[in-house]
């Protein structure tokens, strides 16, 4: 991974594959890998899913503080951008909605 593309919050995976939250963001980030986004992670992060029909077309929709994220097929979309990965969303958030996505305590 690119060091410029992590902020400190960031979930990512250690080279040992543990998923861990960043306390710091080294110039070397090579040995981090990132978590693919998923209809469970989203429910981890706080959002919650619901289901919308437009123009004949099934859309999963979660939704977190009244912002959503659009699933179509296997893709994650927020504001018409494609999410990949956990912490592209978490950056997304962070900058343009000012929220930090963190797991939820059970």
């Amino acid at each position: 991974m690119n060091a410029k593309e992590l902020m400190i919050g960031n979930i990512v995976r250690d080279p040992y594959g543990k998923e861990i939250t960043l306390t710091t963001v080294d110039a070397d980030a090579s040995m981090l890998s990132p978590i693919k986004l998923t209809d469970g992670w989203l429910l981890e992060l706080g959002f919650r899913g619901s289901y919308e029909t437009i123009d004949g077309k099934f859309i999963e929709k979660y939704d977190i503080e009244y912002h959503i994220v659009e699933k179509h097929y296997d893709r994650f979309f927020v504001n018409g951008s494609r999410v990949k990965y956990v912490h592209q969303l978490q950056n997304i958030f962070n900058i343009l909605f000012g929220i930090e996505l963190e797991l939820v305590q059970p």
